[in-house]
């Protein structure tokens, strides 16, 4: 996708009266603007919404005597403006008519641009340069190029800009930025003090879950991941910055101790830790490996990498701590950790984000759309079985060719370019904050061009017919698998719930319907989460006789021994739980979660992941 850029720009000096000016219609559009100092003549305002909405230009050119340019870049594939003197609007353009349906083409068409509007603005030479570039027909490969010409020829400083990118922090090269406003002022003053208020709340939330001895440890971070395993005693939480390719690890030595920062080596992209029964043997992804270390007698070794030609995305390692599992987007690969052999490499082209041994080591069950059973000793090693049994897939195959035939394959790549181009911008304009090295961005460059050309390639099959029958779909989508350590059962989370298995009742027979499952619950639906009732996470407890799971904001506890279940706890700001581990002992849970309170942008980046550790003991006394 390409970028949203927009911004109102204002023919004056006089600051107080443009922002009180933007005040009211951002009152009226019950929208956030920021306003600009006066740069070379122009004040800027950046509306909400990445300043896509021409009529927030409109409502602006209402009530100022200025002049008043709206500019827009959409997804990088558009250049408009609309441009109003004395509150009616003299002229407009539109780059590329037709773009949202030839409902809007003869509208469009007539948005041509008149360079003669500006002509109070520049030179008679650069009045040929503009109506150059208000030529449709000019070169131009991407949207802000467009815009950053027309910037310049009219001396508009900060063109290539949107609300939203700025408020995330994406401002280099942006003149006075300290000096920028946001208004409406009174609802940005209410919101800030809701937000405290609301931090107040949860600070006080989970101080008294503290007091009350349910929680014992919590950490919460912005924008970075976090993973956990049992580690000794305590935990090991792996903390992956994505946006740097960095990842930090944490030790709880105790659960009753604080965290001590360790190093592990220095992993570039990590999606999975896991440890073996005893807490003693610990693996985790690391980009192109997966990392084996030994905890004992209060000392990290480390005992082998595992190489991976793809990333590797997740990992799992067997209860005796000899056989590790990795998965990648292209195969999943079974290693012999003490000999360093390969025991088995399946080639599959999904992407699973969990798998889990049975105890006895025969097979692996694997998440995705369908659950995946693996017998790592047999010569048939895949099993596909349908949790909820099978649903058509041919409306769904149907869909899928029908509109590969309307992709524009060209057009798709020109965005997949523009995508590319602009992370690399990015990169190259933090180059001195980022801990990335140049061969690094470089192999992040290199892979989002070969996921280009993977979906290329299905694109043009499906236009040819050349796809293979699409496979039957599960009525549920596996996301969370395991199996109890005495083998007996088996378990997986779904969309919309928890399934526990017989172990002997599971079929062995590629292509066959799981059965009724021995025990099942579902969440509540629940309003004020945003991730729905799938169940993404599950740890027994070392009684053997229950397991607890959760997923959208609450844990609960299910006895394996009558199938009822009970809520252990609603999270504060009902936070998914991601992730569950028991400390050796079985008295702390591990949990991790994240924390997201809407879909729209400004939300999203306000999400949160956290790892804390909870009284096992407390939160089943706090059961109902």
């Amino acid at each position: 996708m390409g970028g949203h850029y927009g911004s109102i720009q204002i023919r004056s000096e006089n600051r107080q009266l443009v922002t009180a000016v933007a005040e009211e219609v951002a009152k009226a559009k019950q929208i956030h603007i920021l306003v600009a100092p006066p740069v070379n003549g122009w004040i800027a305002l950046f509306p909400e919404g990445n300043g896509q909405d021409d009529a927030v230009g409109h409502a602006v050119a209402q009530q100022i005597d200025e002049d008043v340019l709206q500019l827009i870049v959409h997804d990088d594939d558009i250049l408009a403006y609309w441009y109003y003197r004395a509150h009616r609007l003299i002229d407009s353009y539109w780059s590329c008519p037709g773009y949202f349906g030839e409902e809007n083409r003869q509208k469009e068409e007539a948005m041509s641009g008149n360079p003669e509007s500006f002509k109070h603005l520049v030179s008679e030479g650069d009045l040929t340069k503009l109506a150059d570039l208000l030529d449709r027909e000019s070169d131009f490969t991407f949207g802000h190029e467009h815009l950053s010409e027309l910037g310049k020829l009219l001396k508009i400083s900060n063109a290539v800009n949107a609300y939203e990118y700025l408020k995330s922090g994406e401002c280099n090269g942006v003149e006075n930025l300290d000096l920028f406003v946001e208004v409406p002022a009174s609802r940005v003053k209410n919101e800030a003090k809701q937000k405290q208020q609301k931090k107040k709340r949860l600070a006080a939330e989970r101080e008294q879950l503290k007091t009350a001895g349910l929680l014992i440890h919590d950490d919460e971070r912005q924008d970075v991941s976090a993973y956990g395993c049992a580690a000794g005693n305590g935990f090991l939480v792996a903390w992956p910055d994505y946006r740097w390719g960095t990842v930090s690890f944490n030790w709880y030595s105790d659960p009753q101790d604080g965290p001590a920062a360790i190093e592990l080596g220095t992993p570039k992209h990590l999606a999975g830790v896991e440890s073996d029964s005893s807490g003693h043997r610990i693996a985790f992804t690391a980009g192109h490996h997966v990392s084996v270390w030994d905890f004992r007698g209060g000392e990290w070794v480390h005992v082998c990498d595992v190489p991976e030609e793809e990333h590797s995305v997740a990992v799992a390692v067997s209860a005796d701590g000899n056989l590790l599992a990795h998965a990648s987007r292209r195969e999943i690969v079974v290693t012999r950790i003490d000999s360093r052999r390969t025991a088995l490499r399946f080639a599959r082209e999904a992407t699973s984000r969990q798998i889990a041994f049975h105890p006895s080591k025969q097979w692996l069950a694997v998440t995705g759309n369908t659950l995946g059973m693996m017998a790592l000793n047999e010569p048939d090693v895949w099993r596909n079985l349908y949790v909820g049994g099978k649903s058509d897939p041919s409306p769904y195959a149907e869909m899928m060719n029908g509109q590969a035939l309307f992709i524009d394959l060209d057009e798709l790549q020109k965005k997949h370019q523009a995508a590319v181009k602009k992370f690399m911008d990015q990169m190259s304009r933090q180059s001195k904050k980022s801990p990335l090295t140049q061969e690094q961005i470089e192999g992040i460059r290199r892979e989002m061009m070969e996921g280009w050309e993977r979906a290329k390639a299905e694109v043009t099959k499906m236009r040819e017919g050349r796809l293979p029958p699409r496979p039957a779909l599960a009525r549920e989508q596996v996301r969370a698998v395991g199996f109890s350590r005495d083998g007996r059962w088996f378990w997986c989370g779904t969309q919309v719930g928890i399934r526990v298995f017989e172990w002997e009742s599971v079929p062995r027979d590629d292509g066959s319907d799981m059965p009724t499952p021995k025990w099942h619950f579902e969440p509540p639906p629940d309003s004020s989460s945003f991730f729905g009732p799938q169940v993404g996470a599950i740890a027994e407890d070392v009684e053997g006789n229950a397991i607890v799971f959760g997923g959208s904001g609450r844990l609960y506890r299910l006895d394996l021994t009558t199938g009822n279940a009970k809520e252990l706890i609603l999270m504060p700001q009902h936070a998914a739980i991601t992730g569950l581990a028991f400390s050796k002992d079985g008295r702390a849970l591990g949990m991790a979660t994240h924390t997201i309170e809407s879909v729209q942008p400004a939300a999203r980046r306000d999400q949160k992941f956290g790892w804390s550790i909870w009284s096992y003991e407390k939160l089943l006394e706090n059961a109902r």
